[in-house]
């Protein structure tokens, strides 16, 4: 079967690129808490909290691109997208490492909007799959927790073991598409 140039990771590059750096912001706040007076955990803390959920924004765009790339590579035989995110790693349940990034971004852009946690709207999807993972309204730094959930605490700040598992994903996805389009 010839390969399809879709096939190829092209987003790979630039988002390790991207969460080197950001790896660095997690060097610059351990700076902080380590010579400033005024720094203390909670400061640390907040500021990690945007970090990683700009990661996982990032993250989210690799998962759209990759997505995107099995629809062409599929067609009409292609898995619909709720399957392509369920396949990988079960974390909680049934829900994949895959689907808590990509739901976690979704709160991350979103819940300065949201007046509360009730599901309703736009957010009600959002805010039921964050409950089943255990964060809600009382979590205090909603991404640090999925992190949590993602990849291991003692490497916590080192955003290339959230790329090792789109990557492994995307592995996983693309093998489970050309199989499908070879029945």
């Amino acid at each position: 079967m010839k390969t399809h140039y879709r096939e190829i990771d092209c987003r790979v590059a630039w988002i390790g690129d991207l969460f080197t750096s950001l790896n660095h912001s997690f060097s610059i706040i351990q700076n902080k808490l380590n010579r400033e007076d005024y720094y203390d955990g909670v400061f640390a803390q907040e500021q990690a909290e945007t970090v990683f959920g700009i990661a996982f924004i990032s993250a989210q765009t690799y998962i759209t691109g990759t997505i995107s790339d099995m629809k062409e590579i599929g067609g009409d035989q292609a898995p619909s997208i709720a399957d392509m995110l369920a396949l990988g790693s079960p974390v909680v349940g049934d829900l994949s490492k895959v689907e808590i990034i990509n739901t976690i971004a979704n709160y991350f852009k979103h819940h300065e909007q949201w007046e509360d946690w009730e599901e309703e709207g736009h957010k009600k999807r959002t805010i039921r799959a964050l409950n089943s993972y255990g964060i809600n309204e009382n979590t205090l730094f909603p991404c640090h927790e999925a992190a949590q959930l993602v990849w291991p605490s003692e490497v916590l700040c080192e955003l290339n073991e959230m790329l090792s598992v789109l990557v492994e994903w995307r592995k996983k996805l693309l093998q489970h598409v050309k199989k499908t389009c070879r029945e």
